[in-house]
């Protein structure tokens, strides 16, 4: 079931969610705060301006002074006045439109003493009342004065405020559904990229890899994400490496077994015959042949069998070598005596250099096969009365074994193919040399395992030049 909502619209939904309330908490608290100081603010200039009167008529005990003085003064503030004598009469002349609070509220403040603010009416219509006692030097309650404060001019400046922030939050929530579109753009996309780089994966391409994003959590999910697909491609292209070794294995030994185990078939037929006809000099014959054939085959069945091992992933080679150390001059010296024996009529030479050679990290008995099927390959390409060298080298931090001969040579367009299984030059097909083309083969197989090189340089009809190359043991400081 596909979902309806995306992750991307969670989040828009809950940034907006969020933010516009909280927008709207804020606009009610600052209202709340103006309101509050404006009306505290006409309260205290309201009690002060009454108490500024009240004093300065301390020394008069005419209320009708009081009220002409105390009005000019108020009528600055646009206040409304009323004042009453301690019998509950009016004193002239009141300023506005008052009293806005009844004779008992006076006779009550007046009884108590204590002077009260309070707010009456609501909407336009609601004022700020101040009433306070009059009292004379000695204490004695003359009056009361009701001041009051229309809030009209508070409430306008409230209106235009709550229009203000009106506007101002809707810009605001406006520009934080903008600013959630974005955010959630930056949060989603490098998980889309994810999902792209999964439905890849899905659909067979191991080799696209997730990009890494700046924030450091999806960052870190990408980083992982990649890793685990480089184990999994790894791994996956390790099976595929070794199913195709295993069939090119069985492929060869297919191919390469067919001759021996036909000439078999053909031999043990013959041989029926010749034991059926009492063919002593016929048997004899046949069964000369049988060990040759055998002893090709079980050459070739180990031939394969090697490149079968050194076809393995790096960690399994290098599990199966056997490395020790190794002086290259001594050991060039074995294979050098026993190519001598070898030799056809060539002439074979071994050249050293004047320099130290350092030791070299190698499994001795592979590094024999590679250096002899080499010089094998020299002899055997090399007519009589010529020359093979075999030469060691200082090149940088490797140690270069060599072989040259005056063969027949390699043409240039195949010399990259001469690595190939049973891969054989045309000279060599056309001259009819033995061989099962496994050979140089072997040698890049185990050159490579030793994490050296094989370099190759020939020219058709006047020989060829062999180097390999494996890294040498820094001498100790």
């Amino acid at each position: 079931m596909k979902p309806h909502l995306s992750f991307r619209g969670l989040i828009i939904l809950f940034l907006v969610g969020t933010m516009i309330p909280l927008l709207i908490m804020v606009g009610l608290v600052v209202f709340r705060l103006q309101q509050t100081y404006l009306v505290k603010e006409a309260e205290v200039r309201l009690i002060d301006f009454v108490q500024a009167g009240v004093e300065r008529f301390a020394n008069d005990t005419d209320l009708t002074v009081l009220a002409v003085n105390l009005g000019e003064h108020l009528r600055v503030l646009g206040a409304d006045l009323f004042i009453q004598d301690a019998n509950g009469n009016p004193v002239p002349p009141s300023l506005g439109t008052g009293p806005w609070l009844d004779s008992t509220a006076h006779q009550s403040m007046r009884d108590a003493q204590q002077s009260s603010v309070q707010m009456i009416g609501s909407g336009a219509a609601s004022r700020l009342v101040y009433l306070a006692a009059v009292v004379d030097p000695s204490n004695k309650v003359l009056g009361s004065v009701e001041a009051s404060l229309p809030m009209e001019g508070i409430n306008d400046q409230l209106n235009a405020l709550c229009r203000w922030l009106t506007l101002i939050i809707s810009i605001a929530s406006a520009l934080s559904v903008v600013l959630a579109i974005h955010l959630s753009g930056v949060i989603t996309r490098p998980l889309e990229s994810l999902v792209e780089s999964v439905e890849c994966v899905r659909s067979g391409d191991l080799e696209t890899r997730a990009p890494v994003p700046a924030v450091r959590e999806l960052g870190q999910l990408a980083i992982t994400y990649n890793q685990m697909l480089d184990r999994i491609s790894n791994d996956f292209y390790t099976q595929v490496r070794l199913v195709e070794n295993m069939r090119r294995f069985a492929a060869d030994a297919s191919h390469e077994l067919r001759s021996p185990l036909a000439v078999f078939r053909n031999s043990v037929e013959l041989l029926g015959k010749a034991i059926h006809q009492e063919d002593q000099q016929h048997i004899a014959d046949i069964l000369a042949i049988l060990p040759k054939e055998v002893d090709t085959m079980t050459g070739l069945v180990e031939d394969l069998l090697l490149l079968a091992r050194l076809d393995q992933p790096d960690e399994a080679v290098a599990s199966m070598l056997q490395l020790e150390q190794i002086h290259p001059l001594p050991f060039l010296e074995e294979i050098f005596e026993r190519s001598r024996l070898l030799a056809k009529g060539q002439q074979i030479e071994l050249v050293w250099p004047s320099g130290e050679i350092h030791p070299i990290f190698a499994d001795r008995e592979m590094l024999r096969r590679a250096l002899n099927n080499i010089v094998e390959n020299a002899i055997i390409y090399t007519p009589a009365g010529k020359k093979i060298t075999l030469r060691l080298e200082n090149q940088d931090h490797y140690c270069s074994f060599i072989v040259e001969d005056e063969g027949i040579g390699i043409a240039a367009d195949q010399i990259d193919k001469i690595h190939e299984r049973f891969f054989r030059s045309d000279e060599s097909r056309n001259r009819r040399i033995p061989g099962s083309g496994l050979g140089l083969s072997i040698v890049t197989a185990i050159v490579r395992a030793h994490a050296g090189e094989v370099k190759v340089e020939s020219e058709l009809g006047r020989g060829s030049r062999f180097q390999l190359l494996f890294r040498q043991i820094a001498p100790m400081a």
